[in-house]
């Protein structure tokens, strides 16, 4: 394959436009934005249109969910989540930046197994920003992945019957998108893959990467206690200024860390799913 100037312009304005659409409704920090637009870039220009609208689906989609019932999901946000706000550079890495490197993969060696890793990964980081988005509206309360112990909205490992649909949905999602942008940009690669083929490895894939990252949530990343508020945290610093303790966890995973691995189990598991399919 032969790298094309042009196709890394395209890609540098079209995720310019895209990450300077986001950032103005608060979804992205400044350098949230900036890595945007390089992560972009990058897939455009190496991997080419499908998988550009593949990472546009997942940036458009989780944006559009973290903004809607905003209200309703402050209160999760402030107290518990480590950062609640806008996206920055380290989260848009950790939920994208593996996509940039399976595309110079991609261009380094052009197999479809590839284009299957590559689902999986955008899948799993879909389908998780789905389930916290949509799963923290829950009535129930959420219970611990490993152990159904009830814990509070918002903790990490916590899953609800509403996540879990909206888990499933979000790979779905992933895999439908990627099935049309196929027959666009690639009918001959959709016709190697087959739409049915592009769901069941981007919804199998997304979902148990989805279910790995609560796993991983609940048993090692760390976990943090208020003693002002008497509430559990993935805070340092509680929202009330109380510097936190330690619970559970290790202090060198965060949530970034808990989406990257989470994602490359995704990643794994679509490339295992591919040839058995």
């Amino acid at each position: 394959m032969k790298l094309e100037l042009m196709n890394f312009l395209t890609g540098f304005v079209l995720s310019g436009a895209m990450a300077m659409f986001i950032e103005r409704r608060d979804v992205l920090t400044f350098g949230g934005m900036v890595t945007a637009i390089a992560l972009g870039t990058m897939v455009y220009g190496l991997g080419g249109p499908l998988w550009m609208g593949v990472l546009f689906a997942f940036f458009i989609s989780s944006s559009a969910l973290t903004n809607i019932f905003y209200k309703e999901k402050e209160k999760v946000n402030r107290e518990q989540f480590e950062k609640g706000g806008p996206r920055d550079p380290w989260q848009v890495i950790a939920n994208g930046g593996l996509s940039s490197l399976l595309a110079a993969a991609y261009f380094l060696y052009p197999r479809p197994v590839m284009l299957a890793a590559f689902l999986g990964v955008l899948a799993t980081v879909n389908a998780d920003t789905w389930a916290t988005e949509i799963g923290v509206l829950s009535r129930p309360g959420p219970r611990l992945v490993t152990s159904f112990k009830a814990v509070e909205k918002g903790r990490s490992g916590g899953v609800t019957i509403l996540g879990s649909v909206a888990s499933l949905a979000g790979a779905l999602f992933i895999g439908g998108c990627a099935a049309v942008l196929a027959s666009i940009f690639d009918p001959g690669l959709l016709y190697a893959f087959g739409w049915q083929k592009v769901l069941i490895i981007a919804g199998l894939s997304g979902f148990l990467g989805s279910i790995i990252d609560s796993i991983i949530g609940a048993t090692i990343q760390a976990q943090y206690y208020c003693g002002s508020c008497k509430k559990a945290t993935e805070q340092r610093v509680h929202h009330c200024g109380t510097r936190t303790v330690l619970k559970s966890g290790s202090k060198f995973v965060d949530n970034d860390t808990v989406n990257l691995l989470a994602s490359i189990a995704g990643g794994i598991i679509a490339a295992l799913l591919f040839p058995l399919l």
